[in-house]
């Protein structure tokens, strides 16, 4: 796959990045590590506290399960990272479209702004403010720090 640089971007605007070939977990190496990808094939689980705000997500690989209580990582900065709060974990991936069909009928125009009102009111506090605003934390969990450090150091 190829990109151009231009105006815009490119033809895509973006990169593509091998994450798993062959049912295997892919790495790219880079002395940048936020230009570096992670390996295999994931979720994505948003913590919801006890008081029904976000807490953050979590990116996993597809097998994992962590609980409260487990150490999860700054996907750029593996020395830094902090233990899991309790609340509700929910996957954010949901199955829209299966054969070329809808899997459920879409949401009307005055549905998606309600939602989109509603998830907007669960954000932490300062997540929303123009100056200084808070970062939206997303972590990654343990065995995908695990994998990414396997795959690194051979």
């Amino acid at each position: 796959m190829a990109t151009c640089d231009g105006i815009g971007g490119g033809a895509l605007g973006g990169a593509y990045k091998l994450v798993e070939y062959d049912g295997s977990p892919r790495l790219k190496l880079t002395a940048e590590t936020i230009k570096s990808s992670l390996p295999g094939k994931k979720k994505i689980l948003r913590l919801t506290d006890l008081s029904g705000h976000y807490g953050g997500d979590v990116i996993c690989c597809m097998n994992d399960e962590p609980e409260a209580g487990e150490r999860i990582f700054d996907p750029h900065n593996p020395a830094r990272h902090k233990l899991l709060g309790t609340g509700s974990l929910d996957e954010l991936h949901c199955l829209q479209m299966s054969a070329g069909s809808a899997v459920a009928p879409s949401p009307s125009l005055d549905q998606v702004a309600d939602h989109a009102a509603d998830e907007l009111k669960r954000l932490p506090e300062g997540s929303l403010r123009l100056h200084n605003p808070h970062l939206y934390k997303v972590s990654i969990s343990k065995s995908l720090c695990r994998l990414r450090d396997q795959l690194q150091h051979g």
